[in-house]
């Protein structure tokens, strides 16, 4: 008897999951995928990812989220970044070294116009493969920059649309502001601002060089304020707004849910079937956002990852031919170097907080819209 009690059990319950998943698949039918998987592909460092894949590996249970597995897919993504062109910085380290070795030569003569000549020359050489290496950094995190703000474009309308299936059109109304406010903030303060103000930062680094002393020093110093106080202003009001709507919005949503469910199960006769469907529904609603949500974030990490680790091996190598140089070359050249890392870092601060500034917002939208 107990054995036919346990069978029958697990056939409800297996008949009840298939059931939800049922529901899920229902409600996923009114989400389209098509558009961010067109755009992913299209991507050079995203044509391996598949959003849509995402999403239904993460349902079936496919994809397995651990931690030692989300970790094993970064590490495999980190080591297909190191392109860096090391042949360049073999160049830069060489002209470093025969600068020192004309000046020290040119230092013997009687007249020093010779030497101040050559440091003139040498200097112009640097500052030209300098901006080269910088430029193509600056391109890179503009790129990326880019690349956030448009998938962000496409995923927004999707993840709120998902939410509304779990909470309610409130909620979703409320972070759509907020999207909206960041993409905007992103595009016209980020990249129509202090992206130049990098290229700004570089140029007068390296030109306050060329002085005994450096009299730029203090514009520089400026400059560089300005960028990290944006960078850390843009964290706070992505962070701070969040967490506000995450606070307010669910709990008006739920209050019409509970309203809703409470009205269906006043119903004679069929009341608590209503009300067990419109459950069922709203958990269905509450697995697809979550899964909707995973994958956007899974997405646009891996995405970026390769064109930080990159921004990141600019920023060491340079860190690294100043040190070695440091012990034998001019310090005003070695500046020259340091500066520009000193700006290829703020590139990549600039674009790991925007990254960061999305995922903090879906995090919260996450935790804030699972609902009790």
């Amino acid at each position: 008897m107990s054995v036919l009690l346990a069978a029958s059990v697990c056939v409800c319950i297996a008949k009840a999951q298939d059931e939800g998943m049922g529901y899920v698949d229902e409600l996923s039918d009114y989400l389209n995928y098509e558009e961010l998987d067109a755009f992913l592909q299209s991507g050079e460092n995203s044509g391996d990812l598949s959003f849509s894949g995402w999403v239904q590996d993460i349902l079936t249970g496919a994809q397995e989220l651990s931690v030692g597995n989300i970790l094993k897919l970064m590490y495999d993504r980190i080591l297909q970044s190191f392109q860096t062109d090391t042949g360049f910085f073999a160049r830069l380290f060489l002209l470093l070294t025969m600068a020192t070795l004309f000046s020290v030569v040119s230092s013997a003569f009687a007249n020093g116009q010779v030497a101040q000549t050559g440091f003139q020359a040498t200097f112009l050489l640097l500052y030209a493969l300098l901006l080269q290496c910088y430029l193509q950094a600056a391109e890179l995190a503009a790129a990326t920059l880019q690349f956030i703000l448009q998938f962000m474009r496409m995923l927004v309308p999707v993840y709120l649309m998902s939410i509304t299936f779990c909470t309610g059109v409130t909620t979703a109304n409320g972070f759509y502001q907020i999207y909206l406010a960041l993409i905007t903030l992103c595009q016209s303060v980020l990249a129509g601002v202090f992206l130049p103000l990098c290229n700004l930062y570089v140029m007068l680094g390296i030109s306050g060089q060329l002085p005994i002393e450096n009299c730029l020093s203090g514009f520089t110093g400026l400059v560089k304020r300005c960028i990290l106080w944006g960078k850390r202003a843009m964290l706070a009001m992505a962070t701070g707004f969040s967490l506000i709507q995450g606070a307010l919005a669910p709990g008006v949503d739920q209050l019409k849910r509970s309203a809703l469910t409470k009205s269906l199960s006043a119903i004679p006769g069929v009341g608590t079937l209503f009300s067990g469907v419109t459950e069922t529904v709203f958990s269905a609603g509450v697995v697809l956002k979550n899964a909707v949500g995973t994958a956007g974030v899974l997405v646009l990490l891996f995405a970026c990852l390769r064109p930080l680790v990159r921004l990141f091996a600019y920023m060491f190598m340079f860190r690294l031919v100043a040190a070695a140089a440091q012990l034998f070359a001019d310090k005003r050249m070695v500046g020259c170097v340091e500066e520009t890392a000193e700006a290829i870092q703020l590139l990549l601060q600039l674009v790991a907080a925007s990254l960061l500034s999305f995922l903090i917002v879906m995090m919260v939208m996450a935790v804030s819209t699972t609902g009790g």
